[in-house]
């Protein structure tokens, strides 16, 4: 992963982060929460970075087809 810590590797840190992502009605991420920590803060904060840096969605519709914010939950795992 391009965007794993140089600190978390000189530290051989490892983990999973598990995630919700708060995605506009453009595709865009807002906000990040970890609700699933590596056990290593700086893995945690790794992972919402990136993801709210690169990823991009197709935007959620509503019942009529209009685009809506929504949730999304992921994770993400650093190791070797």
């Amino acid at each position: 992963m391009r965007d794993y810590p140089a600190e978390a590797i000189r530290q051989n840190l490892a983990g999973r982060v598990a995630f919700e992502l708060t995605i506009d009605a453009n595709g865009n991420v807002t906000d990040c929460d970890v609700v699933g920590s590596s056990g290593h803060r700086i893995l945690d904060r790794a992972a919402c970075r990136s993801m709210s840096r690169y990823a991009r969605f197709q935007p959620a519709l509503d019942e009529n087809g209009n685009p809506v914010s929504a949730t999304w939950g992921t994770s993400i795992v650093y190791g070797r």
